[in-house]
């Protein structure tokens, strides 16, 4: 990637010093040559993925708000307090309430956070553990539910 960019921009931001004038512009490189590279694998995977969706247009766009409500308005949030993570807890672990996903409603063993303990708004669904259990619990409340829900989520 770095000769990538190298090739692209040559030490164009090597002396800037503003966060803001070269973080935007080397991640939204970055993600395009991520993406391309994850493209060329599935191709050589024999893999045909048609339809591939930005996490961050999806936050950006409001998706990951609008599904996080969706969920609550099913009843199928709350807020709560996790256990400490199995074996020995960290010791930076502390009880914290955080907006919880009922997952085990779907199957799983824990119910999952929605939220960080210290945020303010849902944590992107990539980097959230209700991905793993995302596709059984949209198919359950698909089939029970008339309330829309866009196939984005």
């Amino acid at each position: 990637m770095a000769e990538a960019l190298a090739k692209r921009d040559g030490t164009k931001w090597a002396e800037v010093n503003d966060d803001d004038a070269w973080i935007p512009p080397l991640r939204a490189f970055t993600v395009e040559w991520m993406m391309k590279q994850v493209k060329e694998d599935l191709t050589a995977l024999g893999v045909q993925h048609n339809i591939f969706t930005s996490e961050k247009a999806l936050t950006d766009a409001g998706k990951v708000r609008d599904a996080v409500k969706w969920l609550g308005d099913q009843g199928l949030t709350y807020t709560g307090v996790l256990e400490p993570p199995k074996g020995k807890a960290p010791d930076d672990w502390e009880p914290r309430p955080q907006l919880l996903f009922k997952a085990t409603e779907f199957g799983d063993e824990i119910d999952r956070p929605l939220q960080k303990s210290t945020a303010l708004g849902p944590i992107s669904p990539a980097t959230s553990p209700i991905t793993r259990t995302r596709s059984t619990a949209v198919s359950k409340t698909w089939s029970t539910s008339s309330a829309p829900i866009t196939a984005a989520m």
